[in-house]
């Protein structure tokens, strides 16, 4: 089966002027840092500035949700994108890595009153 890619949208969201956070968990050194640069590519996309974005790495997926619950209170961020990777096999107990690292990267943002 071939898969396609999509054509890139005649539009992007403007996002100029808006501040981001990237967390990265940099356990996959190679991938973290591929992901890493596709998601300042596609800010780049929707006019945010480089000076706009600011990496915080982080060793695992667990640490992803602390992490973005901390910069969710600071309220300096007019958004932010986790980026980690579980590879299949990777990890003995990969599963539960995977659960828990969805879990509570959904709760940061059910819990602040600061995200819409």
């Amino acid at each position: 089966m071939k898969v396609e890619k999509a054509p890139p949208p005649d539009v992007f969201p403007d996002a100029k002027g808006k501040k981001f956070a990237i967390i990265v968990a940099t356990f996959y050194a190679d991938l973290a840092a591929w992901l890493e640069d596709g998601a300042k590519r596609g800010l780049r996309d929707c006019d945010v500035a480089d000076d706009a974005v600011e990496v915080f790495r982080v060793p695992g997926c667990f640490e992803l949700p602390v992490t973005a619950r901390r910069l969710i209170r600071a309220g300096d961020y007019d958004g932010m994108i986790a980026l980690g990777v579980v590879v299949r096999g990777g990890l003995a107990n990969q599963i539960y890595a995977v659960a828990a690292s969805w879990t509570s990267r959904s709760q940061p943002a059910c819990r602040s009153a600061s995200v819409s």
